[in-house]
């Protein structure tokens, strides 16, 4: 399992849990926010919400 585990892309292993990205020229830069623990998202953890507001 380890093995399996260190040959996955690094993309697949800090991929972000939103279901709502489109695969959009930002989506990187959202999966830096959630890895950096700025953002959890509209519906933390299952949803972003692309077109709401962002507060901080």
């Amino acid at each position: 399992m380890t093995l399996l585990v260190a040959l996955l892309p690094l993309t697949l292993l800090a991929a972000n849990p939103f279901g709502d990205l489109t695969g959009g020229v930002h989506d990187a830069n959202i999966d830096a926010i959630y890895n950096a623990g700025i953002t959890t998202g509209c519906v933390p953890n299952e949803s972003y919400c692309p077109t709401d507001n962002v507060t901080r």
